[in-house]
């Protein structure tokens, strides 16, 4: 859903004016305006909607267990070749379930 926060234009109509924000910056000539669309959440949540991201985030949480299992059930030679130690799967395993270091 977008929203529209300001309309840049070019009028060449004589005497037409616009106000200027102030926070804006200089304005190219002949410039009057500008139009700027922004990504606004949509604020109304439904049922299903929440239950959506409440069981997107339970799955990723999930997965996230799974994958420091499988990390922490690696050999010595296997971690090496993904550049990883024992102290940085040590590290891994011990975060809580919900911290997702890709913000997913």
């Amino acid at each position: 859903m977008g929203a529209i926060r300001n309309i840049r234009w070019i009028d060449l109509k004589p005497g037409a004016t616009l106000s200027h924000p102030q926070l804006e910056g200089r304005m190219m000539k002949g410039q009057k305006g500008y139009v700027l669309v922004v990504r606004v959440p949509f604020s109304g949540s439904s049922v299903a909607g929440v239950w959506q991201r409440l069981t997107g985030r339970v799955r990723r949480w999930r997965q996230l267990a799974w994958e420091r299992q499988q990390l922490a059930a690696m050999s010595d030679d296997m971690l090496k070749d993904i550049g990883m130690s024992r102290a940085d799967v040590a590290q891994e395993t011990e975060r809580r379930f919900w911290d997702d270091p890709l913000k997913k």
